[in-house]
């Protein structure tokens, strides 16, 4: 009988096969796309030029990508991606705005594909399909880490440490002056955010984790 792929136990640094790899690389020509291209498509709208004169209304991933971010992701699970937005035309609120867009994108991709992977996850030869031991992934295993690795990049992206998209949303609904005094961390948010991915991931799941279980429940697994 095949192992139907676990959707839960994700964790950062787990074991890597090639198969998780080329997994997390189909993931992340999906993901990183609607992520950064609603940032693009939102930022246009509310004035600001700057991504449509970089051509970034677009779903097309190598627009999007940035190689370490990328690596990182194929690696771990969580990396980033880069969109031009100008806070000049934005504002403080118009740029929560844009980046909430990024995080809601991912959460709407993991609900699109809850159905495929519910009807897929429940039939033993739809699951199986492709794999090939811990050399190419089976279909299961590919939805399986779609709706993961989104719910996570959705979760993850809400921490208010810069230059995650949380970060931008806090600054963007606290009044001016507690702004001000949250906008002190920007320098060290970096720092904090890597250390604690690659020195303390366990942290990171901690802090993530049970949301992302409620967010996971809501879509039925």
């Amino acid at each position: 009988m095949i192992p139907r792929p676990s959707i839960r136990r994700h964790a950062l640094l787990s074991s890597i096969t090639l198969a998780t790899i080329i997994a997390r690389l189909i993931v992340l020509f999906v993901a990183f796309p609607a992520h950064e291209g609603a940032h693009a498509v939102v930022a246009d709208r509310l004035g600001d030029p700057t991504p449509r004169a970089n051509g970034r209304i677009t779903l097309n991933p190598i627009k999007h990508l940035d190689v370490l971010g990328a690596l990182l992701f194929l690696l771990v699970g969580i990396g980033w991606a880069q969109t031009p937005i100008s806070p000049y035309y934005l504002g403080r609120r118009g740029m929560a705005i844009v980046s909430l867009a990024g995080p809601v994108a991912n959460l709407l991709v993991a609900a699109l594909f809850a159905i495929p992977t519910h009807l897929v996850l429940s039939s033993p030869q739809l699951s199986g399909l492709f794999g090939v031991g811990v050399v190419f992934p089976s279909l299961g295993r590919i939805l399986a880490e779609m709706i993961s690795l989104n719910v996570l990049l959705f979760v993850f992206n809400l921490i208010p440490l810069p230059p995650l998209d949380g970060y931008r949303i806090v600054l963007g609904l606290l009044p001016y002056t507690l702004a001000q005094s949250f906008q002190r961390i920007e320098r060290f948010g970096s720092l904090i955010l890597f250390g604690l991915i690659l020195i303390a991931p366990g942290v990171i799941g901690t802090i993530i984790g049970p949301v992302r279980n409620v967010v996971l429940r809501l879509l039925g697994f």
